[in-house]
Parts: structure tokens; C-alpha cells; sequence
């Protein structure tokens, strides 16, 4: 959220790394040797895993559906860094999966930014 909307501060442990259901494994055995802790599987609509390290925390969320590896196949590699992340569309539609309050007002600054943007 906040690459693509930056007044939109990230909340503690917000950060969500999706990962192809077929290299959990091994991303799991290197956060492991790594001394990170992992808490335990969540029950949403996406099959995630609370990640933590002191005080840093992330979930890991599987992209176990051919739409959340089409997410993956799609995202967005950004200039000079090693990471990607999704099209705000795609974003879109797994905040509609959860559709907290606050992932609600998510949905509402993504759709503003597309319009502005045209993206």
C-alpha cells in the first residue's frame, strides 16, 4: 500500500510478502537460520504465516489459487531494488477478500490513485 500511496503509513507488521506455495519451504528453512520465529498459520480467506524478529514482523501469504500465482507472474519489479510488488488492481482484490474497515478505506485510496494515474 504504501509504495503506491505514501501518506498511507504503514501500520506495525503490515508488511505482506506473497510467496508461490511451491518455495514456502525453502523460504521458511532461510527465515529459520536467519533466527526468525514463525508464529503459526492464520485463518483468512489467503492461507498466511505470522513471521516475527524482535521487532520486526511480516506475514508470509501463499499464492496457492492460479489467480495469486497469475499476481505474482505480474508484479512489478521496482528500478534499482530486488523486490517487486503488485499492481494496485491486484491489491484491490485481495483487500475485497478481506474486507476489513480498514482494508475498505485501502480500496478507496487505491481506486483514487488508479483514476488519477490511469494505470
Amino acid at each position: 500500500m504504501s509504495f503506491w500511496i505514501p501518506e498511507r503509513k504503514p501500520t506495525p507488521g503490515e508488511l505482506d510478502v506473497l510467496l508461490d506455495e511451491d518455495h514456502i519451504n525453502d523460504f521458511i528453512f532461510v527465515l529459520e537460520s536467519q533466527n526468525y520465529t514463525i508464529e503459526g498459520w492464520k485463518g483468512i480467506d489467503l492461507t498466511n504465516v505470522a513471521v516475527r524478529k524482535e521487532n520486526f514482523q511480516f506475514d508470509i501469504l501463499l499464492a496457492q489459487d492460479n489467480w495469486l500465482k497469475e499476481m505474482l507472474y505480474f508484479s512489478i519489479k521496482i528500478k534499482a531494488k530486488k523486490v517487486k510488488v503488485l499492481h494496485p488492481k491486484w491489491l484491490i482484490k485481495m483487500k475485497l477478500l478481506a474486507m476489513r474497515e480498514k482494508d475498505l478505506k485501502d480500496i478507496e485510496m487505491l481506486e483514487y490513485f488508479l483514476k488519477k494515474r490511469e494505470l
